[in-house]
């Protein structure tokens, strides 16, 4: 067909054969090539853009956006600490709470299922751990020079910032441990005194 029309077309620039049939076959094949061209542009498109990175999220992992998937408390409980860095908290990517949304839901379950939970899930408990912590260390002044935040996880509190001394760190997960449903506490925080670099308790 391109060879046929491209044909027409020399034979329409060169004056040869009849005129009519000439043009008549030069028009289809200008717009062959032209539909032609349209193809391969379109099919180039997809290429590019299978090609292009993902945007990066807060992650900094290409296309890996972290969110609180399951809204677990995190709350900040001091703050005289300015510079202290804010955890992580209980964020993940799309893909690691996929992964762990079934066993997430079982260990919840099971906390009610053995007589340990009040509600039928662990998490249900959570906001109300955390609304008892924050009422019990608010205005705290054993709290002073310090930075903390909790995040509450299935009767799980994790402590988490910038403490004074190791026994302010103490103090603090003691408290949390004697509050109503709470299962365990796990200390992580930096013992940060004034004009002193951090460092982990």
């Amino acid at each position: 067909m391109f060879v046929e029309a491209k044909s027409a077309e020399d034979a329409a620039a060169g004056g040869k054969g009849r005129p009519g049939l000439s043009q008549s076959l030069a028009r289809p094949a200008r717009r062959i090539c032209a539909q032609g061209l349209k193809w391969a542009i379109c099919m180039a498109v997809p290429v590019v853009f299978a090609q292009t990175p993902p945007a990066s999220g807060p992650s900094g992992a290409p296309g890996q956006d972290l969110r609180n998937g399951v809204n677990d408390p995190f709350i900040q409980i001091s703050r005289e600490v300015p510079d202290c860095p804010v955890p992580r908290g209980p964020v993940l990517t799309e893909a690691q709470m996929r992964g762990q949304s079934h066993d997430s839901i079982a260990r919840g379950n099971n906390c009610y299922h053995t007589g340990q939970c009040r509600d039928a899930s662990a998490y249900a408990h959570d906001p109300e751990i955390a609304d008892a912590a924050r009422t019990r260390l608010r205005d705290d002044p054993r709290l002073r020079d310090s930075a903390l935040w909790i995040t509450v996880q299935r009767r799980f509190i994790t402590l988490q910032g910038c403490a004074a001394s190791a026994r302010q760190a103490d103090y603090v997960a003691e408290v949390l441990r004697q509050l109503p449903d709470v299962q365990h506490v796990t200390v992580d925080v930096a013992v940060r005194r004034p004009g002193a670099a951090a460092t982990r308790r």
